[in-house]
């Protein structure tokens, strides 16, 4: 403790100071007229020392006359006296039961439903009890004894409502596992009732199928869980819903093994009928590469042919012109004049009336480019009806460089450049 100056000593005699907590061993108690004090010699003081402190407790003139536990009342508030703080830590928790209670008594009377009213009644009956034990308790240390009213006759009418909510709560479980069963019974036999429809037939059909089992087998769970909480409850379950259930469960096994097979069947005629449609179209792929193959081979067949007929073409104007077949397919015909001067006959077949358009025509020619002694490259376009001057820069410009490259291979070396 701390020995405090002033009034009652001079601070001038003060050699130590003992802090809240230092342990002191009492030396001497002096009751004076109006206080009592304590003479107190610190622990840890050395031998010869007049160290010392003095506890003055002022309690006013006349205390001796007043009752024990009033001047006890007093002395607390400076000093820790066990009885004291049991009667205080009492008293606090007999008041923390009571506001409990009383909050809990206002719940009860505004709860509607069952269950809270057998949740908040039993609370009840715990704390009532406890006040009991906590005015036990408090009786015991107080000076005076508190009395209360006995809370058995409301702990009595709380076991009551306790009694008859847990009842109303068994009768209501009662209809709800009642209305359950009643529910699962006729999804039951609606679901059973299309487990006898005939075989499927294909994959659409067996969907279908399947869909239906599946979903009767969901009730006939569900018909089970309701028929267990039919006899945890000792309620009777109907005998004809025990057969139909008995019924429903070989009705879905055998269709189960029906649509195992057929599903077998459906997928081994799915398989065949994939392998039918591979191999048709492997077999047209087939005949459309044989078709390719075909007309590739007719092109270079009329390729080469055109190449022939102008090599021959050439021999036939006794070489006065040189010719070449060019283009992608060997459809331009062209030509080099290499004489200084055509024959008639030659003349007469380039002329626009000649019949050689019509057989350049049906050899599959296109266009006929001749580059003339002036350097400068006739182009004519070829139809049936005959050959038709044309522009050079109308032709196609793969096809005007193709034509060119040829007439100037011709020119420069007398051979045949032919279009790739």
């Amino acid at each position: 403790m701390t020995l405090a100056t002033g009034n009652y000593i001079d601070s001038s005699l003060v050699t130590h100071m003992y802090f809240r907590g230092s342990r002191a061993t009492v030396k001497s108690i002096d009751a004076k007229p109006d206080r009592i004090e304590i003479q107190l010699s610190p622990d840890g003081a050395h031998s010869g020392d007049d160290a010392y402190a003095k506890v003055k407790l002022m309690l006013g003139k006349g205390y001796e006359s007043r009752r024990l536990e009033q001047i006890e009342l007093v002395l607390a508030n400076a000093l820790v006296l066990p009885r004291i703080e049991t009667i205080r830590a009492e008293t606090a928790r007999l008041d923390s039961v009571r506001s409990a209670i009383s909050e809990l008594e206002r719940e009860l009377t505004t709860e509607r439903t069952a269950e809270g009213r057998v949740d908040k009644a039993s609370q009840l009956v715990n704390q009532y009890q406890g006040l009991v034990s906590a005015e036990e308790r408090l009786n015991k240390v107080a000076f005076q004894p508190v009395s209360v009213d006995s809370p058995a006759s409301r702990i009595a009418e709380l076991k009551s409502i306790v009694l008859e909510a847990q009842g109303q709560i068994a009768d209501a479980q009662i209809r709800n596992t009642i209305d359950q069963y009643k529910a699962s019974a006729l999804l039951l036999k609606s679901s059973c009732g299309l487990l006898n429809a005939p075989p499927p037939t294909d994959r659409s059909e067996l969907n279908k199928a399947l869909a239906t089992l599946d979903t009767a087998r969901q009730k006939i769970e569900r018909f089970e869980r309701a028929q267990r909480e039919m006899q945890k409850l000792m309620l009777e379950v109907p005998a004809g819903d025990t057969q139909f259930y008995a019924s429903c469960i070989t009705n879905s096994e055998v269709m189960s093994r029906t649509l195992n097979a057929q599903q077998q069947a459906i997928l081994q005629t799915e398989a065949e009928a994939a392998d039918r449609r591979r191999q048709a179209q492997l077999a047209e792929e087939r005949r459309a590469m044989e078709l390719r193959n075909e007309e590739n081979r007719k092109i270079v067949a009329a390729s080469v042919a055109r190449q022939q007929y102008a090599a021959a073409l050439t021999s036939r104007m006794s070489d006065e012109i040189a010719w070449c077949a060019t283009g992608r397919e060997n459809d331009i015909l062209a030509g080099y004049i290499k004489a200084s001067r055509l024959s008639d006959s030659v003349v007469a077949q380039l002329s626009g009336s000649s019949p050689l358009w019509r057989e350049f025509y049906t050899k599959g020619f296109r266009y006929r480019g001749i580059l003339d002694r002036d350097r400068a490259i006739k182009v004519a376009q070829i139809s049936e009806r005959g050959g038709f001057s044309l522009q050079a820069s109308s032709m196609p410009e793969n096809e005007h460089a193709d034509l060119k490259g040829a007439v100037q291979s011709l020119a420069d070396s007398g051979s045949c450049r032919v279009g790739q």
